[in-house]
């Protein structure tokens, strides 16, 4: 006798909750007590220490020499956020009292390509990773005619961390410059433009498509190019791809500010893993 087996009901679950980070304002912190209060001056502590080769203390020289030029310094703030695992904080330039130094626009990979880029990697069977650079923008220089300094947040000497009347120095892109997220792309541009990536005895390279420039492909070192000028495309009576490679890339790279999302080989990501890390500080 044929036996009938029911299919057993699934009650369908919600999904798990994501802690999302939450904003603390100043105000708060500065109310805060004991061990609550401890982690978060060892947060700005650690902010402080992350931006060693940012903010340099300033001298009286130097503040007389921005008075010459007609200039004083710039306010800052603090942004503090609560994370599940830790509490975090950041100084952040008032941006919003300078003038437009310089061009600020950015190019960043959007959805459209970033959803083929991810198909075409699926379909190949390729791995799919990612990465994030941390204070990424502090890695970038400000140009050398930029002066800048800045004043530490008034919750930073009502914490003990400063002390009243210093100042600093900014040498680079600190987070609220409107030019930042520029700097950092050209810094971060002109990185990989040079990265080689070593992996089982080959050298591979990076060269940026000319199609979107915020996706990057990977070669073999031994892959001859032959490159066109993206005008003479333009012009061209009969379509032509905008660069020739005598291989296909073995991997390709999504880039958005300071997070890439890599399709390729999974050994070859460890590789480009590693020669990232010797460049940046990754998350």
């Amino acid at each position: 006798a044929a036996t009938e087996v029911k299919k057993e009901e699934r009650v369908p679950q919600p999904p798990p909750k994501k802690e999302v980070p939450e904003p603390v304002d100043q105000k708060t912190v500065l109310q805060t007590t004991g061990k609550e209060r401890e982690e978060w001056i060892q947060a700005i502590r650690d902010e402080l220490n992350n931006t060693t080769d940012t903010l340099e203390p300033a001298r009286q020289e130097d503040l007389d020499e921005l008075r010459r030029l007609g200039k004083e310094p710039v306010p800052s703030r603090m942004v503090f956020v609560r994370k599940p695992a830790k509490k975090k904080a950041r100084i952040v330039i008032c941006g919003n009292f300078l003038d437009q130094f310089s061009d600020s626009s950015t190019t960043n990979i959007d959805a459209p390509p970033l959803r083929t880029l991810i198909a075409n990697g699926w379909r190949k069977g390729n791995c799919i990773g990612s990465l994030d650079i941390t204070a990424a923008f502090l890695h970038a220089d400000l140009p050398k005619d930029r002066f800048l300094i800045v004043a530490p947040p008034p919750c930073l000497v009502a914490l003990g961390v400063c002390k009243p009347g210093d100042l600093w120095i900014v040498r680079r892109a600190l987070y609220g410059l409107k030019e930042s997220p520029r700097y950092w792309e050209d810094h971060r541009d002109g990185i990989l433009t040079s990265l080689q990536v070593q992996h089982k005895g080959k050298a591979y390279t990076l060269f940026r498509s000319e199609v979107h420039h915020s996706i990057w492909h990977i070669y073999d070192g031994q892959t001859k190019h032959k490159k066109r000028d993206p005008i003479s495309l333009a012009e061209s009576a009969v379509p032509l791809l905008p660069t020739e490679h005598t291989t296909s890339p073995v991997a390709s790279i999504g880039v958005y500010v300071d997070d890439f999302i890599w399709t390729g080989p999974r050994d070859l990501f460890t590789s480009f893993h590693k020669a990232i890390q010797s460049k940046f500080k990754v998350g």
